[in-house]
């Protein structure tokens, strides 16, 4: 990816998606990137190293805290946000869904 992004491939930036819900977060990527602050800057810190136009890091609405990190890592900006994960677990009478499946979530889907 490094040297791809050492080409002039015409493009005017780049948005990095550290946030997709459906991104194998039991193996830490997609949204479970995105929600760790830490590997948001050192990936943003290995885009700045290596690409010669402005990039943005997508970030998930499960953030916690601010987007500093990103600034730190030297993203030019933010792009807020992706999906949001799953519907609420409440029916319309305020009582819960089960949960189901190894996350506990109503639904796998997103809300976009």
């Amino acid at each position: 990816m490094a040297r791809l992004l050492r080409l002039d491939s015409g493009a005017d930036a780049l948005e990095l998606n550290l946030s997709c819900p459906h991104g194998m977060g039991e193996r830490g990527m997609g949204l479970a990137c995105g929600q760790d602050p830490v590997m948001v800057m050192n990936i943003c810190r290995w885009v700045r190293q290596t690409a010669k136009i402005p990039f943005f890091a997508k970030l998930t609405p499960n953030l916690n805290g601010d987007c500093g990190h990103v600034v730190i890592g030297g993203a030019d900006g933010v792009t807020a946000t992706n999906t949001v994960s799953g519907m609420m677990g409440l029916k319309a009478d305020s009582t819960p869904w089960p949960g189901i499946g190894k996350g506990k979530r109503t639904t796998y889907g997103g809300v976009s």
